[in-house]
């Protein structure tokens, strides 16, 4: 009669411990992404002091800011056929 018991509460901690493991790599992910997003906007901000001097950094720039533009319309046009 224990078995069932027990089976079932070591059902319950697992689930729980499954819970808790996908969580944590959901924050793990987040804070990766997030780290990126810091980085590329460093990244932009130290390329734009540049472009005053530099012909090749704000044609750089330029080019960014269009495939910026189109991953951005991507990205509404996917959200709003969802």
């Amino acid at each position: 009669m224990a078995d069932p018991v027990i089976g079932a509460t070591v059902q319950v901690v697992l689930e729980k411990l499954l819970s808790l493991t996908i969580e944590e790599a959901k924050s793990l992910r987040n804070c990766k992404k997030n780290k990126n997003v810091t980085m590329i906007q460093a990244l932009i901000h130290d390329a734009e002091r540049r472009q005053v001097e530099d012909q090749a950094v704000e044609q750089w720039l330029k080019m960014l800011e269009r495939v910026a533009e189109y991953v951005f319309d991507e990205f509404r046009y996917e959200s709003l056929k969802a």
